[in-house]
């Protein structure tokens, strides 16, 4: 068998070596701290308070639906009230896995972290247990409530009239609608733009003229074969030398 190949390592190598393992436990260190002055963070802000109060009003979600159901229940067979009942169960349960404070936690955290430094989170962490701090997390969801209440009064003031500018805005700068054929069948008012209408009376044949040739009776125009006229809206200026009555042939 040969011997086995020695490869020497220079000094330079095992100093880079070292290093390079250094700076990954040191970066792992610092994240690690800077995840445990997040999770103080969330402590002090009573976090997981505020989760579970959400989750609760989620899951009414599921109890208003029952409640739904409620007067149907006396109709149900045995079979459905207790299929109901599984289906009521599972939604509760899907809701705790996907919404409960373990998930949200990490998600606070990875938000936390990027956004503010170790010293940042430790300062707001102080802050918010201090008095001060907890007197604002206790009054914060009053005050929400509040202004949010305001505000929804103040959108049924105020959003009516800003629907109504918005239409007229529109009004002003989108072209009309197509109209109807059937409406243009006849003018609808003064200023209205003419239409092609039939006449509703035929036109009166000619007066007879004296036969030109000499004849045993005299020879008659036939009359002049109408056609569609413009029905023009009034009133209208009289246009010099136009006559209503047509003309002899």
């Amino acid at each position: 068998m040969k011997p086995f190949l020695r490869l020497p390592i220079s000094a330079a190598a095992l100093a880079a070596l070292f290093l390079l393992g250094t700076g990954l436990t040191r970066a792992d260190d610092e994240e690690s701290s800077r995840r445990a002055a997040a999770d103080g963070l969330l402590t002090a802000m009573h976090t997981e308070q505020m989760v579970d109060t959400n989750m609760t009003r989620v899951l009414s979600l599921v109890d208003r639906f029952s409640q739904s159901v409620t007067g149907q229940k006396a109709t149900l067979t045995p079979e459905q009230s207790d299929a109901l009942k599984k289906a009521e169960d599972e939604a509760r349960d899907t809701i705790r896995k996907e919404l409960g404070y373990s998930v949200i936690k990490e998600e606070f955290i990875k938000e936390y972290t990027g956004a503010f430094s170790e010293g940042e989170l430790k300062e707001l962490t102080a802050f918010y247990q201090s008095p001060l701090g907890q007197k604002l997390l206790d009054k914060q969801p009053q005050i929400t409530d509040k202004v949010g209440q305001v505000a929804q009064g103040k959108m049924k003031t105020v959003m009516p009239g800003v629907v109504a500018k918005l239409r007229e805005v529109a009004q002003k700068i989108l072209p009309p609608p197509s109209t109807p054929a059937a409406a243009l069948t006849a003018p609808t008012g003064p200023g209205a733009p003419p239409t092609l209408v039939p006449p509703t009376t035929p036109v009166p044949p000619t007066t007879p003229v004296p036969p030109t040739t000499p004849g045993p009776s005299t020879a008659v125009t036939p009359p002049v074969t109408t056609a569609p006229v413009l029905a023009i809206p009034t009133p209208l200026p009289t246009v010099p030398g136009a006559s209503s009555t047509p003309s002899a042939q």
